[in-house]
């Protein structure tokens, strides 16, 4: 139901308007609070997480481009005054899963009800319009465009989206793919420092400082 989807929808932009807002102060709190050995990693992570989420935000972009021109030929052929104002519109509002579309819609059938009333073919075919728009993005663009920038397979892509929203909702259609390469990117990182022949070596060196200092400190105990 609405009431559902609703805190779901205004936290989401919310969270997203602070993670934002505070980059740099995170990335320097983190950056602060990991140990010496794990800096350069850090520093490696931090970056591969802004560049993840960079890819997905400019492949959004693009789709946003995609829907824009789709919807805006669509209506143009349909014979709708400012298709490409509309088009745009509804391409922004496709943003916001579920409500989004439902609302781009309604505004598009305003403007049908104002310029062409009883004209049941048209609504008919903006019906379809619509539709043919949204399959485009959840089977064709979303996979294709933002799973494949950030080496997701495109039916990864899809069973995530079903999942996200099975979990959370609106919020986790929003976030489940950015989420996904994030967690992607931890796996690469953990496999990069298990693997680092510096760290190894750091870390045996710390491990026989702290057996050499306890021996010593065992053997100095008074009798």
């Amino acid at each position: 139901s609405f009431a559902a989807w609703l805190p779901s929808l205004l936290l989401t932009p919310i969270i997203t308007f602070f993670l934002l807002k505070d980059h740099a102060r995170l990335r320097k709190m983190l950056g602060g609070a990991v140990p010496n050995a794990f800096f350069e990693k850090t520093l490696y992570l931090m970056h591969a997480v802004d560049r993840t989420a960079r890819i997905y935000f400019v492949g959004l972009m693009k789709i946003t481009v995609l829907d824009t021109l789709i919807m805006a030929c669509g209506l143009w052929l349909l014979g709708l005054n400012s298709p490409l104002l509309l088009g745009i519109i509804v391409a922004v509002l496709n943003w916001i899963p579920y409500l989004g579309p439902l609302l781009g819609f309604a505004i598009v059938m305003m403007v049908v009800a104002t310029d062409f009333p009883g004209n049941l073919p048209l609504v008919y075919s903006i019906i379809g319009l619509f539709i043919m728009l949204r399959a485009l993005d959840d089977l064709v663009f979303l996979p294709l465009i933002v799973g494949k920038s950030l080496r997701i397979h495109p039916l990864l892509t899809l069973m995530m989206f079903l999942v996200g929203e099975a979990i959370a909702g609106i919020a986790g259609l929003m976030l489940v793919i950015p989420i996904l390469g994030i967690v992607m990117v931890l796996g690469e990182t953990l496999e990069i420092i298990l693997t680092d022949m510096r760290l190894q070596a750091r870390h045996a060196y710390s491990r026989k400082m702290r057996w050499q200092a306890a021996n010593r400190d065992l053997s100095q105990e008074p009798d």
